[in-house]
Order: structure tokens, then sequence, then C-alpha cells
């Protein structure tokens, strides 16, 4: 099944998260082509749902020239009004040129009988997420139109990524610490990163339980472990609340204890870790260079004491997806030698990216009003 996916806007992530994804499955994939909006794969489909980096899913149902197309194959036979969009993406995205699509294939409905309204982007050339749901677009038809390596594609999408949900996990929990709270979003990815399908899952940095609350709709048994017994009480609400809204039958387990002593609090092995630790203070402006050495001195003994423990409890071949911090003053940027923790704590670092696709590692993840710059590094276990 060729299948594209529209991603999020860290292009790099989003492609790394899919195929770790896949991976954990076991199931077969073929990388066909790729940009900074759009994966092409050879491959089943997947549970959108379960990712966090992607915002549609297509079929492809044509190749080739774009007037050799045929969109009308793309709608459902209906008998009352419905809507149909069309997005379009890549070198030959043209709102001229949708509307014409749009207005031609308008008319050749309705000279059939067949009520179809066009519903195109607001903005730019392609709809969002959030406009091809409150269209209903799933049900009736988005048409997409995209140009890859030279290559023109006709698809449809089956799968859009559903904002109100993420939305709904972030602030209608019963307990929020917006200060120093990972996005559900990246949550997700971290948890598809350790390229675990199931078993156990751990946070040795829970807080009030985001990522916990992610890998219990992923199905995992999750345990947190936190110092905080304040947030530890927030995270066990939150847990139940997630218990409660979406049914899961996922158990959790919470330790308030120092994540630095884990090995002496858990007595099974952990088949994967997914986590973002302390940054150091809160910051509300640029740090000076002698702030962010001391910060990085006291994070780099904090994490190889963690890293130590974690490799006494996790299975050997199994994963850490963790963020860092890094700062930048001026044109430099300083953060710490995960090759260096790997080597002394018994980890490998893993490359979740294939050679063909140009990336460094570790990956980032920021957006320009951000003070400090998530590093994604991905560990395994010898």
């Amino acid at each position: 099944m060729k299948l594209a996916f529209i991603l999020g806007k860290n292009y790099l992530l989003s492609i790394a998260e899919i195929l770790a994804y896949y991976n954990a499955k076991n199931t077969k994939y073929k990388l066909l082509a790729y940009s900074k909006e759009i994966l092409l794969l050879d491959t089943d489909l997947p549970d959108i749902d379960k990712l966090g980096g992607t915002i549609k899913v297509v079929e492809i149902k044509q190749e080739g020239p774009l007037e050799s197309f045929d969109l009308s194959q793309l709608l459902p036979d209906i008998k009352e009004k419905a809507f149909f969009g069309i997005s379009m993406y890549g070198k030959t995205k043209s709102k001229k040129l949708i509307k014409s699509l749009a207005t031609k294939l308008q008319k050749e409905q309705r000279s059939e009988g067949k009520k179809y309204k066009a519903f195109l982007p607001p903005r730019g050339t392609s709809l969002t997420h959030v406009e091809v749901l409150k269209k209903g677009l799933i049900d009736s038809a988005e048409i997409i139109i995209f140009e890859l390596k030279g290559k023109t594609y006709l698809g449809k999408t089956i799968q859009v990524h559903n904002p109100f949900e993420f939305q709904k996990r972030d602030i209608d929990r019963p307990i929020q610490r917006k200060a120093l709270n990972i996005p559900p979003r990246l949550a997700k990815i971290l948890i598809n990163l350790t390229e675990a399908e199931s078993g156990t899952l751990l946070d040795p940095f829970c807080g009030i339980g985001t990522i916990l609350m992610e890998a219990m709709l992923h199905g995992f048994e999750v345990y947190g472990i936190d110092n905080d017994k304040t947030a530890l009480t927030g995270c066990k609400k939150n847990l139940g609340w997630i218990q409660k809204q979406y049914g899961t039958e996922a158990k959790y387990n919470l330790i308030n204890a120092d994540s630095r002593k884990l090995a002496n609090h858990l007595t099974e092995k952990i088949d994967a870790v997914a986590t973002e630790p302390s940054f150091g203070p809160l910051l509300k402006r640029k740090p000076h260079y002698i702030q962010v050495e001391k910060t990085l001195l006291e994070l780099k003994e904090l994490y190889e004491d963690v890293f130590a423990e974690l490799h006494k409890i996790m299975k050997p071949g199994t994963r850490i997806a963790i963020t860092a911090p890094r700062f930048t003053i001026g044109k430099k940027y300083f953060s710490i030698d995960f090759n260096l923790l790997a080597k002394k704590t018994g980890f490998k670092i893993i490359d979740p990216l294939p050679e063909n696709i140009p990336h460094k590692i570790p990956l980032t993840d920021a957006e320009k009003r951000h003070i400090i710059i998530r590093e994604i590094h991905i560990l395994e276990n010898r």
C-alpha cells in the first residue's frame, strides 16, 4: 500500500518517529521519497492516533501527469449535500489551479445530480487537519495532489491527526504544570522512538505524568518515579483520569523516590524508558556562560547517576528516548556530551534515521521563542 504522510513542522523528527513506529511492529516498509512536507512509503496502514508528528495519512491512487488524474474516483457516491476539499503540496501547488480543479469537479458532479460543494484552503494551498475534521472530509473526501522528486501523485486523506484530543489531554486533565510540562505530541514521539511495542515503560522523572498518560494509551504498563511528592500526587490523579476518560485497562505504578537510586525500588526489568529530565533552573531570559556551565555540570552528574541505575534495570537491547537541554550563547551552543555519557554507563547512541536522509544527531525540537532547545537522544542498553 503506497502511503503519503503529511509531516509536522519538525520533519526529521516526524520521519524518525514513523520509521520507529513500523520497526516496533516489525512491519516492513519501503522508503520511496521524502521532502520537508511529505514522507512516501510502501507499507501497511498505521494508526495515526499512535503518532505525534504526523498531520495526515494519504492513500495514493494515481501517479503521472496531472492532466491524467481522475479526481471523481475519490468522491463517494452520495445522496445528500456534502463537501470535498483539495489540498496541494510540493512545487506544483497553486491556489489558482486548486480553484480551477474544484470548479471543474463540482460542475461534473452537479451534472450527475450529486450535491458536492468544494471547500478550498482559506490560507495557502492545503487544508489544515482542523479544517478537514470540521468539514467532515474524512467521510467525504480531501483530495491530495503533490509533487515529489519529479513525480506527481493523486491521493485521498484516510486518516488525520486530531488536535482536539491532544488539547483535551493537555488542558482538561485534573492537574497541570505548564512551566515544566512536555507537550503530549512530543511525549508520544519519545514513546515511539523507543521502538517498544508493548510491555513496561518507565519515566524516571515523571512529574505530573504527561509521558505516562500517552504510554498508557499505547497499552504499556507504566512506572513513574519522582522525588517531588506533590507532582506525584498530581500524576496519580492524571493517570486515573486517563483510565476513566479513555477506558484503558493499562496499569500504573508510581514511586516517590530519587531516580539516582531507582534500582532499589524496581524489581522487574523494564522494556522502555521515555523521559524529559530536569533542565536546570527555570529561565526567563537567555542565560550567561557561567550559569550554563554550572547547570550543565550539575545535570551531567545527575544524568550519569540515573543512567547507571537504568543500565541495571533495563533489558539488554531496550532503548531510552530522552530529551536534554541545549543552551545557545551567541553563535555557540552548549550541551551534555551524550557520547561520553553512553560509554560510561553501558549504553550506545542510536541514530533513528537512515543515512540517505541528511541529518545530524541528536535531532532537536524547538521554536524561535524557546530559550532552551530540546535535544532528542536515543540510547540502547548494551
